[in-house]
This record gives C-alpha cells, sequence and structure tokens, in this order.
C-alpha cells in the first residue's frame, strides 16, 4: 500500500475460516468519514464517506438536490474534521435551463459499461467500493470517476466533479455500481442528465419516476449485455 492509498483505505489483520482451517490473512478495507454538512448556517445533511473528494460531494450535493444552479452560487466553503459549512446565494432571477439532451445509441452505451468494470480498480482490491462515472459525448469525449464507500456519495461526488470541470450535463451520461433507487434517478432529473446506468437493478419507483422525466434508465449491465427499463436507444 502506498501513502496515497492510505488516505482512504487501511490494511487490517484478520483471520479466514474455510471449513475446518484457518488462516491469517491481511486485508485492505476502506477508512469512512463522518461529515455534517450546514448550508448558510443550518444543518442540512449528513454523509457518511471516504475521506477524499469533500468538496466535489458537497458541490455534487447541492446542485443535486436544487440547492444551487451554477458554481458561482456557492460564495464560500470551509471544511472541517466532522463538518462543513457552506454559503450560497441564489442568483435572481431563477431562469429554466435549455435541455438538448444528447442522443445514445447502444454501442456507446456498451463502450461506457466496458470503461466502467475496466477502471473498477478499488472495487477490486476492497470489494467493499461503489464507483460513479460521467461521460461526456460528441467532439468532447471524455469521462470523470470517482469512488466511495457510500453509493449515493459516489454519484455526488462525480456531478461535483462535472459541475468544477463545468461540464454539459444535458450532453453526458452517468453510471455507477449498486442498485438504482428513485433518488438517484430524481438527483439525474435534477442536474440534467439524461441517461443513466446503474450496475444493478432499478427498483419499480426507479422505472416510474424515469419514465415520468424522459430519463433513459438502463440497468442490471454486464459487459456483454444491459437492460433498458426506460427511455429509447
Amino acid at each position: 500500500m502506498n501513502d496515497n492509498d492510505k488516505i482512504y483505505m487501511e490494511e487490517s489483520r484478520a483471520v479466514l475460516i474455510r471449513g475446518e482451517a484457518r488462516e491469517n490473512v491481511v486485508q485492505p478495507l476502506l477508512r469512512e468519514r463522518q461529515l455534517v454538512l450546514y448550508v448558510n448556517g443550518r444543518e442540512e445533511t449528513s454523509f457518511s464517506c471516504t475521506p477524499e473528494r469533500i468538496e466535489e460531494l458537497i458541490l455534487g450535493y447541492l446542485l443535486s438536490e436544487g440547492k444551487i444552479e451554477s458554481l458561482d452560487e456557492v460564495t464560500g466553503m470551509e471544511i472541517g474534521r466532522v463538518q462543513a459549512e457552506v454559503i450560497c446565494r441564489r442568483n435572481r432571477p431563477e431562469k429554466e435551463r435549455a435541455r438538448q439532451p444528447a442522443i445514445f445509441k447502444p454501442e456507446e452505451v456498451r463502450q461506457y459499461i466496458s470503461l466502467f468494470f475496466e477502471r473498477s480498480f478499488r472495487h477490486r482490491k476492497t470489494h467493499a467500493s461503489h464507483k460513479a462515472m460521467l461521460f461526456t459525448a460528441g467532439q468532447d469525449s471524455r469521462f470523470l470517476e470517482a469512488d466511495d464507500v457510500s453509493r449515493r456519495s459516489a454519484v455526488e461526488k462525480v456531478i461535483g466533479l462535472g459541475l468544477k470541470e463545468r461540464i454539459v450535463f444535458e450532453q453526458s451520461c452517468l453510471m455507477f455500481s449498486g442498485r438504482v433507487p428513485a433518488d438517484v434517478v430524481r438527483k439525474m432529473k435534477q442536474v440534467g442528465i439524461p441517461l443513466l446506468i446503474g450496475r444493478s437493478y432499478p427498483t419499480w419507483e426507479a422505472v416510474q419516476e424515469a419514465k415520468k422525466s424522459g430519463l433513459i434508465l438502463c440497468g442490471n449491465a454486464r459487459e456483454d449485455s444491459f437492460v433498458l427499463y426506460a427511455g429509447n436507444l
């Protein structure tokens, strides 16, 4: 383990029991941090997350929950060990964002899934890490990625990265590990991301939410297949 790994991971001694046999082993375990977020002096929410990309996590939460519309609305941020304080000021008058979602093809979805599996390094090392990746379509084709012990925090971190990088969310796709609940679909709608890919199955409520909002929802992603639950490709 190198020094950078220690930011989010520690090694722990344990005993592997298989049948009657016992074996001393050393396993890498994710570190976890509890953080309470205050917005404009009021307690907003709390996070259980790995201790990295905390600023991006906060920005992604604020954007995906509709607390801000742009990075410029965050006028101050102070991050401590157990709490973070953010000052936000909504720009007025608020304007409806122009949404011109990208058009995706099945082969593009398969490429995103393949790259997602290829880059799931931390999960392969710890078997306890969630991953989220944000892919951009068109000429500015690239990807951003974030990992976390929490599925929700991984999603919010990569959205925060996209906000800092000035990504056009309407021209992007997000894929993350784990099942797809309705609250993640609502986050995509709020941010403007038109295509969501889940590593596992969505809930019934998530599918209904996606159909209602016009989101393209794919799930049960494998390297050779995926299931289209809502929208068209």
